[in-house]
């Protein structure tokens, strides 16, 4: 039986063998694959559109700078979100004494995520979100942005992106033990900044 992990990454093997060559057409394959899911990402990690933006693109530059020195050791998209993580911490360590500014929110972005990090549905299909629905949307986009970075990532990674506490645990390099408790300690500031919202999820 083959095995499933090498299998799973085979195509991104090939694409920054690729890339490591100068091949743009394995590059956009990459970006394509891949570009939505860091996108997400950084847009909920960040809350601006054209930053998220900035934020994706240098991520990939970063992959296509690395790609002659990455070794397929484990899944690349352990790799690409280990990459991510790291660019998003560095970029709020870069700006420490800035505030954090809200942009209006981007359906396009935040669309795959299907569900509020409280457990609140976003809205989906044909109908229009109504006033207290984008209000209450609103509400749990400040609650996540104010959480400390390592917190906030962890719950973004876990709620909006499905990982688990071991891939979380890969991709931020850290103990399963200290991805719980950045768990925890998020969604214990969510509770005590939405009230209602977070006790209605219980």
């Amino acid at each position: 039986m083959p095995n499933r992990s090498a299998e799973d990454s085979e195509p991104e093997v090939r694409w920054m063998e690729g890339i490591a060559r100068g091949d743009e057409e394995a590059f956009r394959r990459l970006v394509d694959r891949y570009e939505r899911q860091i996108l997400n990402l950084a847009y909920r990690y960040c809350g601006d559109a054209q930053e998220s933006r900035d934020l994706a693109q240098e991520i990939f530059l970063k992959v296509f700078l690395n790609a002659g020195r990455w070794k397929p050791r484990a899944r690349f998209s352990t790799w690409l979100f280990r990459v991510a993580v790291n660019h998003c911490l560095n970029h709020t360590r870069r700006r420490a004494r800035e505030p954090v500014v809200m942009a209006k929110p981007n359906p396009a972005l935040s669309e795959a995520a299907g569900q509020d990090c409280a457990g609140i549905p976003t809205t989906s299909g044909s109908s229009p979100p109504d006033s207290a629905e984008r209000q209450r949307a609103a509400r749990v986009r400040q609650a996540v942005l104010s959480l400390p970075p390592r917190q906030r990532l962890a719950l973004i990674l876990h709620r909006y992106h499905g990982f688990s506490y071991q891939e979380i645990a890969d991709h931020m390099e850290c103990s399963l033990g200290a991805v719980e408790s950045l768990l925890v300690r998020a969604m214990d500031r969510l509770r005590a900044s939405l009230g209602d919202l977070a006790r209605g999820e219980q």
